[in-house]
Order: structure tokens, then C-alpha cells, then sequence
């Protein structure tokens, strides 16, 4: 439970200094801000103070700034609508902004007391390491960029060959000064139990000792490797090399806090277990940042993409574009963010569903307009629907008499086999959609097969037979 609360508090801290980024710059360019709240649902405490309310409420889960003309025409001078484009611009990005310098201040505190760093100096090289010497590699060389990222930690090194690995490597290393370029090839090498095994060949991470300025340049660095990490996340699920399986929502958030906060309290107590609590903190922080600055409708990026399209249109057409148009495009915005992501088993999948979306923007308006007994009804009926429906959708499936399997095999020669299992259990394939593997899905080749079955039931049968075949990696059904 302590975790859990931890988890919640965290989140509505990070909502609640976002909002006062925008809170704050809209102070700074002259717009009246209406009220600024700390939290959502009924007040507890309001005070006003010039043209300001300010509030506490009772759910600690963020909170909000409500300018003058932000989400209606005004005709006050101190309306956001009526500000300059600069202004504008100022107070949309003023919220990533404390987002990411909020996560730059915890990496700043956990590593005050930092007593040394690792860095990326390769400091020893297999003996049968092919490239040693002047032309390749020598002990002391600084890990500079891999395939063309820049690398600034030790974690950084591993994070990137592991990213669609294919055995090579273009790698810059620093050597007296100098940017030197290498290729490197995965080689077979034998370890002292006779036991072979496939590797670069080189170690890295050597220990520099901490000072005030290298935990400054080591707190920088830390906070841009998370900017790194989202941005290489958004990359791998457009691709299909992640699926929406491994997105998570507040409380998948909340849930991974809760889980990372037990494992290290076993091992290593409770002050070790809030210190990772800290870092995945700061990481989040820095995570709202990013997908906040997104040019995407209803978050601040897409208010700054609708204000670049504003400038263009005044600049060709000397006509500003109608501020309800924004409100149209965010409304369509949230309707269409299901269709973006192809997975990787060919799939298109969404980050939710316009139907999620629509109920819980209506619950936040409901919430808003002090209805609390709707809320906690249309949440219980949302609760048993989410719990109730996939029961009845796996027993609709489970008798279809039409199914359709990814199966991710090693071979092309192993495509015969799964036909022939398939055809055993009377199934009919009457399309398959063979992918010969991609890096940037999978090394390996797979297809999607759709099948009609000889009769109801049938699924279980033929998933348990293609499974029992040893050059399967993956099964499942679509």
C-alpha cells in the first residue's frame, strides 16, 4: 500500500508542476489566469488573490490552470486567444518544460552523493580480438557513438548494440583527441570452459572519480538518456518492433512503481527501494516532457503545431485561422489515435479506443461540473464492462469456426511443417501472409495464417499442434 501511494503522489506531483509551468509563464506574458488548482474534484480550500483563485482539492491527481480565452473566445486583453504568437508559444512548451527540468533536479539530488562514475573506456580486449592495434581498437579508447548515436553513459553502450542487433557495428571511438571510425563484427570466441560463444570482443567501463562538475555533467547526461529512451520507444513502436502490449497508462505506471519498489526493499532494503522509486520518477518526469511536446492534437505540441499552421496561414492568406477549428482537429485527433501503430505480427492496434477516450472525457467533465455520483457510477460500469467482455469475446472466438494465427518460426524450409500441422487438424488455409524477417521486426520469417476450421472448438487443437513443433518460436492467435 505504502508504494502505491508513493506511486499516486508521484504522478499527481508531475501533472501538478506541469500545470504550474503554464501557471507560471502565463503570469510572465501578461494572461489572466482564472484559477490554479492543486488536485481535481471538490475544493477544500480556495483563495483569491488579484485577478487568480487559487484551490486545493481533494484528489491528489494533478491539477489544472484555466486561462482566460483558452478554450472559448474572450474579448479581455489579457485573453491567451488575443496574445502574440511568441507568447503563445512560451506557455504551451512552459509545461514540458518544468517537466523536464523537475526530472533533471531528482538526477541532480541522487547523485549529490555519488562517489565515483563509470565511463566508456574500453579497457581490455579478447586475445583473439581480430582489429587490436593503431587500425582497430586499444585499451583506453573512449566509446564515442554506435551506429550513429552518441553514447554518454556505460548503459548507453549495451542499450544500442542490443537494438535490432545484426552482428555489426560502426563505432567511433575517442583516442587522444581524435574521432576514429571502426566496424566491428560479432566473432566466435571460446571462454575458459571450452564453451563457445558470440561477442565484439571488447570490455568497457572504466571508474572515474566524482566531482562537483562531473555529477553535473553525469545528471545531464542521465536526463538525455531518458529523452533518448522515449524517443527510441516511439521509434520501435511505429515500426512494429514493440506492440501496444508494452505501452502503459497511469495505472500500469503505478503498478510498475508498486512492483520495483517491492523487489528492491527484499533485497536491499527500503532506502535503496526509494532511490530506484526516484529514478523511474525522474525518467517519468522526463517522459511526459517528450510525448507532451508531440505534434499530436489536444497535447502542447499539437497547440504549437496549431500555431505554426496559424502563422503560415496569416503569412500567405493575412487571415488567422478560427481558434474553434483547434477544438475540431483535438476532437478528431482523439478519435483517430487508435490507428497509428503496426505491430509486430502485422497488426494495426492503437494506443486506446475512441470509446475509452470519449468516457473518460466525459467522466473529467462530469468530475468537473461536480457530479461525483455519475462519476463513481459510469467507473463501476466501466470497471465490470472491462472485466465482463473479454470473457464473453474469448467464448465468441473460442467457437468461431474462422481463426487467424501469427506464427514466428526459424526457417523458411519450417513453413511446409506448420502447413502440413495444420491441414492434420482438418483445417483449410485459404490466405497466408508470410514475412520473409526483417531487422527491424525480426531476424526470424513469420506468417499470419487465416484458417476455417472443420468444426467449433477446433482452436486449441491447432495452436497445441504447430506448438509441438521444435522450430516454433512464437505462436498466438490474432
Amino acid at each position: 500500500m505504502v508504494y502505491i501511494l508513493i506511486a499516486i503522489l508521484i504522478f499527481g506531483v508531475l501533472i501538478a508542476v506541469h500545470e504550474f509551468g503554464h501557471f507560471l509563464a502565463a503570469k510572465a506574458c501578461g494572461v489572466r489566469v482564472n484559477e490554479f488548482s492543486i488536485g481535481m474534484g471538490p475544493q477544500l480550500f480556495h483563495k483569491t488573490k488579484g485577478d487568480t483563485e487559487y484551490s486545493l482539492r481533494l484528489l491528489p491527481i494533478g491539477g489544472y490552470c484555466a486561462m482566460e480565452g483558452e478554450d472559448e473566445d474572450s474579448d479581455d486583453d489579457r485573453a491567451l486567444g488575443l496574445q502574440v504568437w511568441w507568447k503563445k508559444f512560451i506557455i504551451f512548451v512552459a509545461g514540458a518544460f518544468m517537466n523536464f527540468l523537475t526530472g533533471l533536479i531528482i538526477v541532480i539530488c541522487l547523485y549529490a552523493g555519488a562517489q565515483a562514475f563509470y565511463t566508456t573506456e574500453i579497457v581490455e580486449l579478447n586475445p583473439d580480438f581480430p582489429q587490436q592495434g593503431e587500425d582497430g581498437l586499444m585499451p583506453g579508447d573512449t566509446i564515442y557513438a554506435i551506429n550513429g548515436e552518441r553514447i554518454y553513459l556505460k548503459s548507453d553502450v549495451s542499450l544500442i548494440m542490443g537494438l535490432g542487433d545484426t552482428g555489426t557495428i560502426d563505432m567511433t571511438v575517442l583516442r587522444d583527441g581524435k574521432k576514429l571510425d571502426r566496424t566491428l563484427t560479432k566473432q566466435v570466441y571460446t571462454d575458459e570452459n571450452g564453451k563457445e560463444y558470440e561477442a565484439y570482443g571488447f570490455t568497457y567501463g572504466g571508474i572515474v572519480e566524482a566531482t562537483p562538475l562531473l555529477r553535473l555533467q553525469y545528471s545531464w547526461y542521465q536526463t538525455m538518456d531518458y529523452v533518448r529512451i522515449v524517443r527510441l520507444s516511439l521509434q520501435m513502436l511505429l515500426s512494429g518492433a514493440a506492440g501496444v502490449n508494452d505501452l502503459s497508462g497511469p495505472v500500469g505506471i503505478v503498478s510498475t512503481i508498486t512492483e520495483v519498489g517491492k523487489e528492491t526493499e527484499a533485497t536491499e532494503g527500503f532506502g535503496a527501494a526509494l532511490e530506484n522509486i526516484l529514478f523511474f520518477a525522474a525518467m517519468f518526469a522526463v517522459n511526459l516532457a517528450v510525448m507532451n511536446l508531440l505534434p499530436l492534437p489536444a497535447l502542447d505540441g499539437g497547440h504549437v503545431l496549431f500555431l505554426l499552421v496559424n502563422g503560415i496561414a496569416v503569412a500567405l492568406f493575412k487571415k488567422e485561422i478560427p481558434s474553434k477549428y483547434l477544438n475540431v482537429i483535438n476532437g478528431i485527433g482523439f478519435l483517430g489515435a487508435g490507428t497509428i501503430i503496426v505491430t509486430g505480427k502485422q497488426e494495426v492496434k492503437g494506443l486506446t479506443t475512441a470509446a475509452g477516450l470519449w468516457a473518460s472525457a466525459c467522466m473529467g467533465l462530469a468530475i468537473g461540473a461536480g457530479f461525483y455520483e455519475c462519476v463513481l457510477l459510469g467507473f463501476l460500469l466501466i470497471l465490470l464492462t472491462n472485466r465482463l467482455l473479454p470473457f464473453v469475446e474469448d467464448a465468441i472466438i473460442e467457437s468461431a469456426r474462422n481463426m487467424n494465427i501469427y506464427v514466428e518460426f526459424q526457417t523458411l524450409d519450417n513453413l511446409g511443417d506448420i502447413i502440413a500441422r495444420i491441414k492434420s487438424q482438418g483445417g483449410q488455409i485459404y490466405e497466408v501472409d508470410l514475412d520473409r524477417g526483417r531487422e527491424e521486426r525480426s531476424k526470424n520469417p513469420s506468417a499470419v495464417f487465416s484458417i476455417r476450421l472443420p468444426g467449433r472448438h477446433y482452436h486449441v487443437r491447432v495452436l497445441a499442434a504447430i506448438s509441438e513443433l521444435e522450430s516454433v518460436d512464437t505462436i498466438d492467435e490474432i
